[in-house]
């Protein structure tokens, strides 16, 4: 599976003094809204979305993978869609390009070094570890909200 994600807007350096949560949320929220129309044409995600895989014991109720996995993944009260875990047995490799419209030298001197900035990029492809990181979740309709890495 390859595919691409972009995010346009601000990326904040992930220094001691602030987790920047709510930054991080806004970069979920773009990836979502982006994995969730990759999964309409994406053989692999459409077949997550529509192949039934097992009955839950004691009730005449289906699943599709794509809710096993959300229930697995609840958080909370949160349903996630890991692209990537150990269960899918998939690996993912990252190519970030980082462009920027600041002056040469901006990047360090008035927005944070470059690997705090991509380690708020990275902690925003991940679950959350505590629910103090989906404080400014927006649910989206009961539908699970994909992240496309786990640790």
């Amino acid at each position: 599976m390859e595919f691409r994600l972009i995010y346009e807007g601000s990326l904040k350096s992930s220094g001691n003094s602030t987790k920047h949560v709510k930054e991080k949320h806004a970069i979920r929220k773009e990836f979502h809204k982006q994995l969730s129309t990759l999964g309409g044409y994406h053989r692999t995600l459409q077949r997550w979305m529509t192949d039934v895989l097992q009955n839950i014991p004691g009730t005449s109720e289906q699943m599709t993978k794509l809710e096993i996995m959300a229930r697995q993944y609840s958080r909370f009260g949160y349903r996630f869609v890991p692209l990537v875990s150990r269960d899918n047995f998939m690996i993912c490799g990252l190519d970030i390009l980082f462009l920027r419209r600041e002056n040469p030298g901006d990047l360090i001197l008035r927005g944070g070094d470059i690997d705090n900035r991509i380690k708020t990029l990275l902690d925003a492809l991940r679950m959350p570890d505590d629910c103090n990181e989906v404080v400014w979740f927006t649910r989206s309709h009961g539908r699970p909200v994909f992240l496309p890495i786990t640790k």
